[in-house]
């Protein structure tokens, strides 16, 4: 487990606590389509990140998930599946738990619009990225799963 450091935002994978215990406020989903990853660039944003939702009241995280592909990112047939749990780390406050998705997309409306900026696909990391801190290792995370065949570790 890498270090914690209280200066600066950090992503840590626990595997150690139940989701029962923690509240999920957001999912991440790390999503695939022929060996490119979609990245998005939100307005006002200083970089490209892999798609992010936050949970509305009374979602479930699976459904932020899904909801996140199809309206924000126009994805129309794919398969999702959960990778892990998160944990966001910032100074001064407390942690905040998110889970990070696998998508393999099999199709994307190119009419839907990026409804917050615009979306791209890269074989390579974009630059720039956003976070790149954490978005490096949530990639690697994911990558790690699809190559373990594994999930929920």
């Amino acid at each position: 487990m890498a270090e914690r450091d209280s200066g600066t935002m950090q992503v840590f994978f626990p595997q150690d606590l139940p989701d029962d215990t923690v509240n999920i406020t957001f999912v991440v989903v790390a999503a695939e389509i022929e060996g490119s990853w979609l990245y998005v660039w939100r307005e006002g944003s200083e970089g490209y990140e892999l798609p992010s939702f936050v949970l509305e009241f009374n979602e479930s995280p699976f459904e932020a998930a899904t909801r996140g592909l199809e309206i924000e990112t126009g994805a129309n047939e794919y398969s999702l599946r959960l990778v892990c749990l998160l944990e966001i780390t910032s100074p001064n406050l407390p942690s905040q738990y998110g889970e990070l998705y696998y998508a393999h997309l099999l199709g994307i409306d190119d009419e839907v619009i990026y409804t917050t900026g615009r979306k791209g696909f890269f074989q390579e990391l974009p630059d720039p990225l956003r976070h790149p801190h954490m978005q490096v290792p949530i990639l690697a995370r994911a990558q790690e799963c699809l190559i373990e065949g594994s999930s929920k570790v």
